[in-house]
């Protein structure tokens, strides 16, 4: 019998605890709580899959015991409970890694959908830290066979549908073993599939432009690949919506440069391969994130990460709108020339595109939506 996941509900108030109780049983093990001081207690020997924490509680505070969870596990997957009037407490409580948060009054299909999200990110986590430290012994990027068959076996089960897997008959080198991880993680939203795939393939382009080196061209192709990893710690309910995000909801989401950092860090990667996983969201007029970071004071290979990412959201479609053609995302980038882009290297990339189209619309329909995956 498949032991079930075990998840502590921990709020003061008896209404929202017995609900959630009431919600959970029939799927998962509850326990529940009334007060911070007694959930750690029950955590010193009771390990959980996941807490639900109420922010809003006399004594110790949400907050206090959110501190105290992440000072002796880094991992265990936590939900904030939040009733009006404690949302910023909440952008607060980001930082700590929160996978998501649910307002009062909750409805039992919000409830069911969070949870259930949220461990199979549990899981998805899990499951890379374990691949990503069976491969990080390999002392740099040069061409290191790895033992194919099972590691793609894995691989497979794991992030893709099965129908759409087959294990590699060669031997794969380091980038490409890291390539077919980013794109079976990605084939399970239609509307990201290849996105990475294509990011590396502009980031290429550009790097070769500018006469990076072939070293340090496979470190940008490596960090393209990786870039958006961390969005499968964030909560799917962010991802490609049609409306506007809250503050909240913004604040999550833009956390995921810091987790595909965390999460590739068994890796031992070189150091300007994470600072451009880091800092592909960063701006060159400071106005970008995690850090404001200004000018060349972000990193070169997150400068040109950043205009290859734009340039294939820009040319994809989503769905809260169509996908622009090649001269109107050229013609966006020129205009975020000096804001959003470092001048030199968005010349650069405007210039690559006249005339050569065809080199920067991906046509290897296996990176697309839709196609299939090795």
């Amino acid at each position: 019998m498949v032991e079930r996941p075990s998840i502590l509900v921990v709020d003061d108030e008896l209404g929202p605890r017995e609900s959630l109780r009431m919600i959970l049983k029939p799927s998962y093990c509850v326990h529940t709580v009334e007060d911070g001081t007694t959930a750690l207690t029950f955590l010193e020997t009771n390990p959980v899959d996941l807490i639900t924490l109420d922010l809003k509680m006399p004594g110790l505070s949400g907050m206090d015991v959110l501190e105290k969870i992440r000072e002796s596990d880094s991992d265990v997957m936590v939900i904030i409970v939040t009733g009006y009037g404690t949302f910023k407490s909440v952008v607060e409580a980001i930082r700590f890694n929160v996978f998501d948060y649910i307002s009062k009054p909750f409805s039992v299909p919000e409830i069911v959908s969070v949870v259930r999200r949220c461990l199979d990110m549990g899981n998805t986590k899990r499951a890379l830290n374990s691949l990503f430290t069976q491969i990080a012994p390999l002392p740099d990027l040069e061409s290191h066979p790895l033992q194919n068959t099972q590691l793609t076996e894995k691989i497979g089960q794991l992030f893709c549908d099965p129908g759409h897997v087959h294990v590699v008959e060669k031997d794969l080198d380091y980038l490409e073993t890291i390539r077919l991880i980013s794109r079976c993680i990605e084939k399970r939203d239609a509307y990201t599939a290849g996105h990475s795939e294509r990011v590396s393939h502009y980031t290429d382009r550009l790097a070769q432009q500018v006469d990076l080196s072939d070293g340090v061209r496979d470190e940008l192709r490596l960090a393209a690949y990786l870039h958006d990893i961390g969005k499968v710690c964030i909560s799917s309910r962010f991802m490609n919506t049609e409306g506007k995000l809250s503050s909240t909801d913004w604040a999550i989401l833009k956390r995921h440069p810091i987790k595909s950092v965390e999460l590739v860090m068994p890796l031992n990667l070189p150091h300007d391969v994470i600072s451009a996983i880091r800092s592909h969201h960063e701006r060159f007029d400071g106005t970008g994130y995690p850090e404001g970071l200004v000018g060349h004071d972000i990193p070169l290979s997150a400068r040109i990460l950043s205009i290859a990412n734009v340039f294939d959201s820009l040319t994809s479609k989503r769905p809260y709108r169509d996908a622009m053609g090649v001269d109107e995302a050229k013609a966006e980038i020129q205009k975020c020339s000096g804001s959003y882009f470092d001048p030199d290297l968005a010349g650069t990339f405007t210039d690559l595109l006249e005339g050569q189209q065809e080199l920067f619309l991906v046509k290897d329909m296996s990176c697309m939506p839709g196609g299939d995956v090795p």
